[in-house]
């Protein structure tokens, strides 16, 4: 818009006045404004978290009334308000009675019995407290003790002629002809007896020398000496032997070891004996208990 006066010259002697508007408009066009942002209403309360006692509820509200626009600032404050909520209280779990007692592991020498319980008197509510305490019990039952039978494992092996006439010193003698092997204990292709239960054990072994030679051996317990046979350098055919009592476990490892010089022969006495001149026997006497 602009203005004009008429005072050039101004109107004199009852001259008249200018002819025409003294404002003069035209229109124009300026850079939109800014529109800065503003709230919108809350929102309802959410539920709250927890069933029982306090929880939590939130609610949220909007930077839409209006939206920022045209580089406006957004709105100031928080976006999310949270809030205590609390309802009804909790109800805890409470122990229902206990179940009878199961029977006895064992029939004697002690064993334990068990008995449980559950939390359903009453049930707990969602974020109510679990009952405290244990929900199994155990008591010692069937203690007087067992009666001792008369009956003990059959664990009997007899072995007869050597797979080596002449073993090297320190080797094991192994026993082809198995004759017995009650508990199978006796290892055939190896020579070891591997005791099948622990209890008191009692081995013999016979080897027949040849002419001339001598033999050297010994009942091997677990790698050690349990007791040894021998027998020098003679005319004719003889026979050296062994025995031993030992206290073995299960597993504990028994065979015969060449010591020294070894000559032995399955045959010699006559042609009766050939195949039972050589042997390892062995029984167990007692079991334990």
């Amino acid at each position: 818009m602009r203005t004009r006066t008429c005072t050039n010259p101004p109107p004199l002697s009852h001259g008249k006045n200018c002819e025409g508007p003294k404002t003069d408009y035209k229109s124009c066009v300026r850079d939109a404004c800014l529109i800065d942002g503003s709230w919108g209403a809350w929102n309802l309360w959410g539920s709250c978290s927890a069933t029982c006692r306090v929880g939590i509820q939130h609610r949220n509200r909007f930077c839409d009334n209006p939206p920022p626009a045209r580089f406006g600032d957004h709105c100031f404050g928080d976006s999310l308000d949270d809030r205590i909520c609390m309802n009804q209280g909790c109800s805890d779990g409470g122990w229902a009675t206990w179940s009878s007692w199961s029977s006895c592991t064992a029939t004697c020498d002690g064993g334990t019995s068990q008995r449980y319980r559950e939390c359903t008197n009453p049930t707990p509510s969602p974020y109510g407290q679990q009952c405290h305490g244990p929900n199994t019990n155990f008591k010692v039952c069937s203690i007087f003790p067992c009666l001792q039978t008369a009956t003990t494992p059959n664990i009997l092996f007899k072995v007869r002629r050597v797979k080596n006439e002449t073993p090297s010193d320190g080797e094991i003698i192994v026993f082809e002809d198995v004759l017995y092997n009650n508990g199978s204990g006796y290892n055939s292709s190896i020579g070891i007896l591997t005791a099948p239960v622990g209890g008191t054990y009692l081995f013999t072994a016979r080897l027949l020398s040849q002419r001339g030679g001598p033999v050297f051996f010994e009942i091997n317990v677990n790698g050690n000496m349990n007791s040894n046979g021998a027998l020098f350098a003679h005319q004719g055919y003889s026979y050296a032997t062994a025995d031993s009592v030992v206290r073995l476990l299960p597993g504990d490892r028994v065979f015969i070891k060449s010591l020294y010089s070894n000559s032995i022969s399955n045959s010699g006495l006559s042609s009766y004996l050939n195949y039972n001149s050589n042997e390892f026997t062995g029984w167990m006497a007692m079991s334990n208990k």
